[in-house]
């Protein structure tokens, strides 16, 4: 399951193509559209700010889907609660055994099950351990060679950021997430 994507841009510019990746996940809007459409208000906003899902009540009618501007939701389409535990006769089964047990026996990690939506919850359940401290680590922020992915407060990323945008900013969906650049002006 992928709760970020990676969008690559070509820039052509005199006549020189420059290839530029963005990170693409929920952007945790403030006027979401996703929220408005779900039958069963499975998405919610925290008092945090964070777009939320309550996975115990999404139905998977995948509205939210569709009404999401930056495509960032996803279907389960896993059955993690499903997974034999006794592998027999299949020289893999160890292997995945093992996998499929991590991805259901984390603390942290609510175990959803098939056929709900899914998206980037900006790594929540990292932040109850550490609500004292000043920073949270994210997944993708960790995981970022370049570090180009960071997090805190938008008036402290923009005072320390010369160029800031946001992906579609016509929507007027006002995403919590911005991207920086330092060599390229936003293309429409």
């Amino acid at each position: 399951m992928h709760w970020l994507r990676i969008d690559r841009y070509f820039i052509q510019d005199n006549n020189k193509t420059t290839i530029v990746n963005i990170p693409v996940m929920c952007q945790h809007c403030f006027h979401a559209p996703c929220e408005s459409v779900c039958p069963v208000s499975a998405t919610t906003h925290s008092t945090d700010g964070i777009n939320q899902m309550v996975y115990n009540r999404c139905i998977g009618t995948r509205f939210c889907a569709n009404a999401c501007p930056y495509k960032t939701r996803v279907y389960n389409w896993y059955d993690y609660t499903g997974t034999d535990p006794i592998p027999r006769n299949n020289r893999y089964a160890d292997e995945r055994w093992a996998r499929a047990f991590r991805n259901i026996t984390n603390p942290d990690v609510t175990v959803r099950s098939r056929g709900v939506m899914e998206k980037c919850t900006l790594c929540y359940q990292r932040s109850f351990d550490k609500k004292k401290e000043d920073k949270t680590t994210t997944a993708c922020q960790e995981a970022c060679p370049h570090q180009a992915i960071e997090f805190g407060s938008i008036a402290m990323l923009i005072s320390s950021h010369n160029s800031l945008f946001e992906l579609l900013g016509e929507t007027n969906t006002r995403p919590a997430i911005l991207y920086k650049t330092k060599r390229f002006e936003k293309h429409t």
